[in-house]
């Protein structure tokens, strides 16, 4: 009887071990060294824009990509989710984003495909600068000069 509860308690650790999270995956870039910058929830944020105003801030949220879209919005369920509760995620070619000791790039394609990173949960640093909503791009804010990228 012990026998048989020491290896259904082995079995269960294994399938534990075998589900458990994947690793976050965090992407940087040395374009600007010499920066302070604020972590904030995504509401101290939103309620603050003026005051962070090109300032470097770190911010979590949900990713939105699509054809035209690169947005972070709240994470929050009963959150607005639409463009002007929501921050334009401004990547750069000009400052990439590479892992940590390697050279494997954000959008650089991996195994024939471009990675997918819709409706993912976000850690972004960069520089905030507020936007006057227009037609085309009705986003209050946009996040540009991104230095660090924290996908899980």
């Amino acid at each position: 009887m012990r026998f048989g509860y020491a290896i259904s308690l082995i079995c269960f650790l294994l399938i534990l071990t075998a589900c458990s999270k994947h690793k976050p995956q965090v992407y940087t870039s040395d374009c600007t060294n010499d920066y302070a910058y604020r972590k904030l929830s995504y509401r101290n944020l939103m309620d603050s824009l003026n005051y962070y105003n090109g300032k470097f801030i770190e911010v979590d949220g949900i990713y939105q990509q699509g054809k035209h879209l690169s947005a972070l919005v709240n994470d929050s369920s009963s959150a607005d989710k639409d463009a002007g509760h929501s921050i334009w995620i401004n990547f750069s070619p000009d400052c990439p984003l590479y892992m940590p000791n390697t050279h494997i790039g954000l959008f650089e394609a991996q195994d024939g495909e471009y990675k997918s990173f819709n409706d993912t949960k976000m850690v972004v640093r960069g520089r905030l600068q507020l936007h006057q909503p227009t037609d085309s791009n009705k986003y209050v804010a946009i996040l540009n000069d991104i230095i660090y990228l924290k996908l899980q």
